[in-house]
């Protein structure tokens, strides 16, 4: 692999799984290698390096995923999620311009990025690319899921009266970053969101760091609840990731018991 995350001998790029764990994307069955060539062809080097240090903080789902596959899955929650905006966008201004007696004009959102494709990306600029490694580099960081990241970043621009959705080169721009962050923060505290790939389930746990990682992060998580109970029937009885006895350790018999009946 091109971008250095991974050894040569590593084949933990499971691209193909993610499509079927989370939907398909394009790309999917394309060689890491190929895609990341592409990406170091249209991505300045000072950007690509920065891909390594953001590996250990990304999303669990995505931490078997090439630089590159993790790239596409990106944009292809950016672009469609933009479709989705747009057309709140338009309703939303149409609705504001009308109550003003004013006209909406046809230039607000942009005609382009409603049409861009993932299978395009590589016709974009290299304002626009970069844009979108950076971005994908920023949620990583974060680590928030793709499509949660595009989806605040969307609704935050229209809730603020933004003139335009946003580009990808916005998405990690402070002043929409602190909000989104922001929205995070509190769709976090109101949902427990879990990771969907199956390396996580307890019946295929093999003793691998991400996995012991991942149970610390679920037991973090549910101790800053104050309904504990709700968070333990999702992941110790209704999708198991989290084993019976480690809830009991943490959490005490009374609450695991209210969780078994919360799932049932």
């Amino acid at each position: 692999m091109t971008l250095g995350v991974f050894s040569a001998q590593d084949h933990a790029d499971d691209a193909v799984l993610m499509a079927a764990v989370q939907g398909a994307f394009f790309g999917t069955n394309l060689p890491a290698a190929r895609i990341e060539g592409l990406i170091a062809a249209h991505v300045p080097k000072r950007h690509i390096k920065d891909v390594a240090a953001v590996y250990g903080t990304k999303w669990w789902d995505y931490r078997r995923l090439s630089p590159g596959h993790s790239f596409l899955l990106f944009a292809h929650h950016y672009y469609r999620s933009f479709k989705i905006a747009a057309r709140r966008f338009t309703r939303e201004r149409a609705r504001q311009s009308a109550s003003q007696g004013k006209r909406l004009g046809s230039a607000l959102i942009g005609v382009a990025p409603v049409q861009y494709t993932v299978e395009e990306i590589w016709d974009r600029d290299a304002k626009h690319i970069t844009g979108m490694w950076n971005a994908m580099l920023t949620c990583d960081a974060l680590g928030m899921p793709y499509d949660q990241f595009v989806r605040l970043a969307n609704q935050v621009a229209i809730d603020t009266m933004w003139t335009r959705l946003p580009q990808p080169a916005q998405l990690y721009s402070p002043k929409l970053g602190a909000l989104v962050v922001e929205e995070w923060e509190k769709l976090s505290e109101s949902r427990l969101f879990t990771a969907q790939h199956p390396m996580f389930k307890v019946e295929n746990y093999a003793g691998l760091p991400a996995q012991d990682a991942y149970r610390a992060w679920l037991i973090e998580q549910i101790q800053q609840r104050a309904d504990k109970a709700t968070g333990l029937a999702n992941v110790v009885y209704r999708t198991p990731q989290l084993p019976v006895d480690d809830a009991l350790a943490f959490f005490g018999k009374h609450q695991v018991e209210r969780a078994r009946l919360i799932a049932n």
